[in-house]
């Protein structure tokens, strides 16, 4: 999906944590709030079904916080 997203709605790309054995946190990154907020509708029909596949290995998905990027120093 994040390939996907990245070349069909303008995304940079996602990250994924363990937490420990079960849980696990993601988080996408944007070039903007405009960008983010207007994607969803660009998606080839394949996507459908990874994100089914994404959806079904999820206890929920959600999102839990919307921030403002300040300074980037990641290499």
């Amino acid at each position: 999906m994040t390939e996907l997203i990245r070349d069909y709605e303008g995304g940079l790309g996602s990250r994924l944590h363990k937490v420990d054995d079960i849980r696990y946190v993601a988080y996408a990154h944007w070039p903007d709030r405009v960008t983010w907020e207007s994607s969803g509708d660009k998606l080839p029909a394949e996507s459908d079904d990874y994100r089914q596949l994404m959806r079904g290995s999820c206890e929920k998905i959600e999102t839990m916080e919307s921030m403002y990027m300040i300074d980037d120093l990641l290499v």
